[in-house]
Formats: C-alpha cells, sequence, structure tokens
C-alpha cells in the first residue's frame, strides 16, 4: 500500500502540480489583461515558485513512503527499489534547488 501511495504522490508532483500551474498562469493572465490591458510577472512568478514548492513537498512525501515500503522488504532488498527512491526523489532536489537558486541570486 505504501508503494502505491508513494506513486500517487509522485504522479500527482510531476502531473498534478505543473497542470494546476498552467491552469493559474492562464487564468491570472487573462484576469490581467482583462483588467488593465497588461499582464505584470510578479504574479506568474509567485504561482511558479508556489508550483516548485509544492512539487518538491509531494516529492518528498513520495520518497518518504517508498523508503517505508523499501525498509518493510526482507533482505536482501532489490537494487531496482534503491534506483525507484532515487527517481521518486529528482523532483524534490530540482524544486528545492530551483527555490534555492532563486533566493542565492536576491
Amino acid at each position: 500500500m505504501m508503494r502505491k501511495l508513494s506513486w500517487f504522490f509522485f504522479a500527482l508532483a510531476c502531473i498534478g502540480v505543473p497542470a494546476y500551474a498552467n491552469w493559474a498562469l492562464e487564468r491570472d493572465v487573462e484576469a490581467q489583461r482583462a483588467a488593465h490591458a497588461a499582464a505584470c510577472g510578479l504574479v506568474a512568478m509567485g504561482i511558479i515558485f508556489f508550483s516548485a514548492i509544492m512539487m518538491a513537498f509531494l516529492s518528498a512525501l513520495a520518497g518518504v513512503f517508498g523508503s517505508i515500503s523499501f525498509r518493510s522488504l526482507k533482505r536482501p532488498r532489490p537494487k531496482r527499489r534503491i534506483l525507484e527512491l532515487v527517481v521518486l526523489l529528482v523532483p524534490a532536489l530540482v524544486g528545492a534547488a530551483f527555490v534555492a537558486l532563486f533566493y542565492l541570486v536576491i
């Protein structure tokens, strides 16, 4: 069950969050252009950073559930499952690096 839950959160991080960000960005641009005939990028930047943080959080949650599932296996544990844990944590690393680089630039 934990393994399925980890893949659910991974899919949510990789598909759900970018889909939400795309939807929110389109709605924001439409609303700004309707009100002011121009669009400001500050709100868009906030949506993108919120999405990066949510992607990192959901991926880290997937990694936690995946590691719980991995630890419940009897020894010797398959090497393929270690690779699976790395894949589950890649979006967390990318999202955290994206936000960290932004704060280093400021």
